[in-house]
């Protein structure tokens, strides 16, 4: 049941970052129309993105708070989902480049928040390691 809980988390985390991309990019596109295509793109959809699949991860791990294969596919399933999913559709608009970096994108902010999500967990001799 807390698989299901922090794959639902997780997705949930996931649709409200989308949501929140869009209107960042509706809200401040015509305000960055000056800026270079490229640097307007990193800021408003691939750092929210980023952002968005590490929270993920970590409210993953978070509602789950387990140990072993069905922890990794409670943290990891959603990114991995969305990893796949970027690269079929690249592959199918004929952007495979974009899919590709788009599924490597993914694979790195949920190493980034699981970095995180061990960090905010105590060990077992009871300290946080980050501290």
């Amino acid at each position: 049941m807390r698989l299901l809980l922090a794959l639902a988390a997780a997705a949930g985390v996931v649709v409200a970052g989308l949501v929140l991309d869009a209107v960042l990019v509706l809200l401040a596109g015509a305000r960055v129309t000056q800026w270079p295509s490229s640097v307007a793109t990193v800021a408003l959809v691939h750092v929210p993105w980023a952002v968005t699949l590490g929270l993920a991860v970590v409210v993953a791990s978070a509602v789950h708070r387990g140990t072993g294969p069905a922890h990794a596919l409670a943290v990891f399933g959603v990114p991995a989902v969305v990893a796949v999913v970027s690269v079929l559709a690249g592959a199918g608009s004929d952007a495979l480049a974009g899919g590709l970096v788009a599924a490597a994108e993914a694979v790195a902010a949920a190493a980034l928040g699981a970095l995180a999500a061990r960090r905010r967990r105590p060990s077992d001799t009871g300290y946080f390691p980050a501290r």
